[in-house]
């Protein structure tokens, strides 16, 4: 059930950004693989330009991820810790910053 949630969580994380990109020219590019076996929960996102300011609003706003030098953001949700409301939260958070 875990791990079926995990997907889930994954999949839904992954078509909050893609919607994102619909809406901003601030792009943001997945780097892990498609491969739910291979990426586990963590999506690792290549932004191209003004990385930091955007992780720097999530954060603010109370987002939980981490950021790689020199344009990398990288966040999991946890089927543990995190539900489809924090995505839907998240993906919000997102959309101020566009």
């Amino acid at each position: 059930k875990l791990i079926a949630k995990r997907n889930q969580l994954t999949m839904y994380l992954e078509q909050a950004i893609l919607d994102y990109n619909e809406l901003s020219s601030i792009k943001l590019k997945i780097i892990t693989p498609v491969n739910s076996v291979k990426r586990g929960s963590q999506l690792s996102i290549f932004i191209e330009k003004k990385g930091k300011k955007l992780y720097n609003h999530l954060k603010s706003n109370g987002v939980f991820l981490d950021w790689r030098e020199p344009n990398v953001m990288r966040m999991a949700p946890v089927p543990l810790y995190n539900s489809f409301t924090d995505i839907s939260r998240f993906y919000k958070i997102l959309i101020e910053c566009t």
